[in-house]
């Protein structure tokens, strides 16, 4: 067990899902060379969820392309997706979660809620992180009332969820090792750390006039600059299928945020924000209307001239006063770099 809150690079007591995961794709060749971009199949994956999720709220075959298209093309998924982390096991995880938690509402078929459970599972066994979201698939759950055919969810929660915490809290004292475990002032698990130490890092902040930053860098910052505009002509036009499920998913982008701010220790780490950034592109499938050829032409035209901005990018930075520890985080540079686009 190694007693530090962060920054170590092989962590012995977090949940270890991803981690196997790598580890069976370097077994049978004796090496890392699968599982430095081991994570490429759950960005694939996460593309189609993407699909899936928009074509259930609603959006064309058309429209439904373009969210899993941008979300290929961000660059905070980019650089997880060829590196040997979990951010994007988890973040997939995670909206496959919120997808089928939709589907099994819509079906309430016992057979739905069991695979829900199963991806819920396997999203809380990949890292500390999911914890902290958590509370939006409770929500998620009672959002069309109290139904016991909830409970065959929890099997695979129970599965692939449980036993990282149950092995820490039998190992190291504590489910959430290194932290304690604490509920209204009572130690129910003692970690190495409290609370209070816990949020004694220089990577906690109570600032909020960091947030644009923070989520810019998490989203990439060109394609932030396109998503603005779509954001709020695309958020519209979802937003009044109603309240659900185009209402609910809308707002789960403001609630990672919102946890991830109140609730995540080190808060100003961008790669947090990881599971915001598919249900945030959403909108990108809603720009078009059946009754508006003109209109339709020029999105796509947009969009695609969008794309090719992400790709070329320009030598700049967005102008904010930041900490030293954000310095070239709202930098414009292109995904590919200038000698080599041709």
């Amino acid at each position: 067990i190694v007693p530090t809150p962060f920054s170590d690079e092989a962590q012995a007591y977090a949940p270890g899902n991803g981690e196997l995961f790598f580890l069976w794709l370097m077994l049978p060749f004796h090496g890392d060379l699968l599982a430095r971009f081991g994570q490429m199949p759950f960005t694939l994956l996460a593309a189609a969820a993407l699909y899936l999720l928009a074509r259930r709220l609603g959006a064309s075959r058309e429209g439904a392309i373009y969210p899993p298209a941008f979300l290929l093309l961000s660059r905070p998924v980019l650089e997880q997706t060829v590196g040997a982390n979990v951010d994007v096991i988890c973040a997939t995880l995670f909206l496959l979660s919120l997808y089928l938690g939709i589907r099994a509402i819509d079906t309430d078929e016992p057979r739905d809620w069991a695979i829900c459970g199963l991806s819920l599972g396997l999203y809380l066994g990949t890292k500390y992180l999911a914890l902290v979201y958590a509370p939006i698939f409770v929500v998620l759950a009672l959002a069309r009332g109290p139904r016991r055919s909830v409970l065959w969810a929890l099997p695979g929660v129970v599965l692939f969820g449980a036993p990282w915490y149950v092995r820490n809290w039998i190992v190291a004292g504590s489910p959430l090792y290194p932290a304690s475990v604490t509920l209204g002032g009572l130690t129910l698990a003692r970690g190495a750390f409290d609370h209070s130490a816990m949020l004694n890092t220089v990577f906690h902040t109570s600032d909020a006039g960091l947030l644009p930053a923070l989520t810019a860098h998490g989203l990439g910052p060109t394609l932030f600059l396109l998503w603005i505009p779509v954001a709020l002509i695309g958020g519209v036009a979802l937003l009044r299928r109603g309240w659900w499920p185009a209402g609910f998913v809308c707002a789960v982008p403001l609630a990672v945020v919102a946890l991830c701010w109140f609730g995540v220790p080190v808060n100003v780490d961008s790669r947090f924000l990881m599971p915001a950034i598919a249900p945030a592109l959403l909108p990108f499938a809603f720009l078009f209307d059946s009754h508006r050829r003109i209109w339709n032409r020029v999105a796509h035209a947009s969009l695609l001239a969008g794309m090719a901005w992400i790709v070329v990018g320009r030598q700049a930075e967005i102008p904010a006063a930041l900490p030293w520890f954000m310095n070239g985080w709202l930098s414009l540079d292109g995904l590919v770099s200038p000698p080599y686009l041709l």
